[in-house]
């Protein structure tokens, strides 16, 4: 795990500067585009995950240094389909990854 680009990672989440989608990595609403947690990811470390691959793809976890427990959590949250069933914004997943890895 490189802690520096977790930090990369979840400093992006905290920006603002992306919109948060459901669902997919990313996604193009009326020309808008929308990114899970893991797109976000995807978009600033250029992993070229193809789109149509839903969410889980093993470079997230090789390149990111995340368990696939822990990729499931974030998407869950993303998605909504945790144990709270709603889904949780970008800032809350951040704070989470923080939390699992000490950052």
């Amino acid at each position: 795990m490189s802690e520096k680009i977790l930090r990369k990672w979840v400093e992006a989440l905290e920006s603002g500067d992306f919109k948060q989608g459901r669902g997919r990595l990313r996604r193009s609403v009326f020309g808008n585009p929308q990114y899970c947690c893991l797109g976000v990811a995807d978009k600033i470390f250029d992993l070229h995950v193809p789109e149509n691959r839903g969410v889980y793809d093993d470079r997230f976890q090789s390149f990111l240094g995340i368990s696939s427990g822990h990729e499931g959590k974030y998407v869950n949250m993303n998605d909504g389909s945790g144990p709270r069933g709603q889904p949780a914004s970008f800032t809350e997943i951040a704070a989470q990854i923080r939390k699992d890895y000490n950052l």
